[in-house]
């Protein structure tokens, strides 16, 4: 099955699902920043990046698809979301001094990774690929994830999230940390 996909035109479309998909990621690591960078009163700056990440886009489009087809249509666009994240991003943390990694961000990819990328390949090279091996590689991610989530509270600022105070009411925990037991007695 493998070899036919790699020799049909479904394989390039798959080349780009993965590299617009890995794309994304990054653009939604970056957040809202061009959306901050307008905010800040640097709305000239939005515009000319962009015009930078269209030129970018139309200039690697040209030069990629006749040679690569739609797999270089997604190196061209990918290049251009980078383009598009990656310089508000920079010229953010130069000018305003906003960086949105900070601890809670690591640690919230660890969880995510650990829980969704290491444990179901983890479970799929030891028992296989089949639906009971799925469905137990899935529930032990969401363990883990929720665990992490409970270790690292405090770091990742849950106290802050909509809802929580009326949870700790709900439920209220041993050893509760003073950030939700305050905001649990408003």
């Amino acid at each position: 099955m493998a070899e036919f996909i790699k020799q049909s035109w479904l394989f390039p479309v798959i080349q780009s699902v993965h590299i617009i998909g890995l794309t994304m990621l990054v653009a939604t690591a970056c957040g809202q920043v061009d959306m901050v960078l307008i905010t800040t009163g640097r709305s000239s700056w939005s515009l000319a990046n962009g015009l930078t990440a269209v030129v970018v886009n139309v200039g690697l489009d040209l030069l990629l698809i006749p040679r690569y087809g739609i797999t270089g249509a997604a190196i061209g666009w990918a290049a251009a979301i980078i383009v598009t994240n990656l310089t508000p991003l920079v010229q953010l943390a130069a000018s305003v001094r906003l960086n949105p990694f900070g601890r809670g961000t690591f640690i919230a990819a660890a969880l995510a990774v650990a829980s969704f990328a290491v444990i179901p390949l983890a479970v799929r090279a030891g028992l296989g690929t089949g639906a009971a091996a799925s469905a137990g590689a899935v529930v032990a991610g969401c363990i883990v994830q929720a665990a992490g989530l409970w270790w690292f509270r405090d770091s990742l600022r849950l106290a802050a999230l909509p809802g929580i105070s009326r949870l700790a009411r709900a439920w209220p925990w041993r050893g509760t940390t003073p950030a939700i037991q305050q905001s649990a007695g408003e």
